[in-house]
């Protein structure tokens, strides 16, 4: 899997997710992130069980994209993060998950070589995802924006 294949020649330590923990941060990270008004609209979307990503390309939250995005994440502060990965190396959707302790490890340049990511302080504080779809995201949101 290129996730691992990318923490791994990057030196980040991670510990894998069982797929329950998976699904659990899927939930947090909506009731994080959505506005109450727009939880609906979020699960019609297939955020949930698809792509949280999503929640940016139906706008369901207001986010920095492109370049923006790339340079927010470049000034994260929070160590430890949630990686969730939705592809494997042929591009079969296969969910997988990390907890990094090290997530400034991370760049966005680093995270191009990886298909369809979500990446989140553990807190909740941020989140940054990158879609398998050429011309969407990246997308950057973080709560004192």
């Amino acid at each position: 899997m290129k996730a691992i294949s990318l923490l791994e020649r990057l030196g980040v330590t991670y510990t894998l997710l069982t797929e329950e923990q998976i699904d659990e941060h899927k939930r947090a990270w909506l009731h994080q992130f959505i506005p109450p008004d727009k939880q609906q609209k979020a699960v019609e979307s297939y955020c949930y069980s698809d792509y949280l990503w999503h929640a940016f390309s139906y706008k369901l939250l207001e986010c920095l994209t492109g370049d923006e995005a790339r340079i927010a994440l470049s000034g994260v502060q929070d160590n430890k993060a949630i990686l969730l990965s939705n592809l494997d190396d042929s591009g079969a959707p296969i969910p997988a998950g990390f907890q990094i302790p090290e997530a400034s490890l991370l760049t966005a340049s680093s995270l191009d070589e990886i298909d369809d990511i979500v990446l989140t302080s553990v807190d909740f504080k941020w989140t940054y995802a990158k879609t398998h779809e050429p011309g969407l995201g990246p997308y950057f949101f973080y709560f004192d924006l």
